[in-house]
C-alpha cells in the first residue's frame, strides 16, 4: 500500500489508526471514504462512520469506544 497526494473519483479510500502508549492499542478505528464524501464535507467536519460529524461528536464516539 501507498499514500495518496490525490485522490481519484471512483475510487475508495480507507484510513486506519491504534492510539496508545508503547506498545498498547487502548482503540484503532477505520473509516473507508470516496473523494465525493470528502469534498462534501463543510469546515469543521469529520468522516466517520459513513457520514459527516461534527468534532465533538467523533470526540464523542471515540471516547464512548474507549
Amino acid at each position: 500500500m501507498g499514500s495518496a497526494t490525490k485522490l481519484e473519483p471512483g475510487w475508495d479510500y480507507s484510513v486506519s489508526f491504534f492510539v496508545g502508549p508503547n506498545d498498547i492499542v487502548r482503540y484503532k478505528g477505520v473509516t473507508w471514504f470516496t473523494r465525493a464524501d470528502v469534498e462534501g464535507l463543510s469546515p469543521g467536519q469529520w468522516w466517520a462512520d459513513g457520514k459527516a460529524t461534527s468534532r465533538a461528536e467523533f470526540r464523542a464516539q471515540a471516547d464512548d469506544a474507549g
